[in-house]
């Protein structure tokens, strides 16, 4: 099922159409819930961070 979920990011990320980029999917396989979270940058984080005073 997992694999199943990334190769259909994949195939999305592939077509241009939109993606889970900067969310987390949280799979309950014992309740088959699924939750989706927005994530944040960090802006002090020197791989994500999009200002240049993170960078230097």
């Amino acid at each position: 099922m997992i694999g199943s979920m990334q190769a259909t990011e994949a195939i999305k990320a592939l077509l241009a159409l939109p993606t889970l980029t900067g969310k987390l999917m949280i799979l309950d396989a014992y309740t088959m819930m699924i939750r989706t979270l927005n994530l944040k940058k960090d802006p002090n984080c020197l791989l994500c961070a999009t200002s240049d005073k993170a960078k230097t």
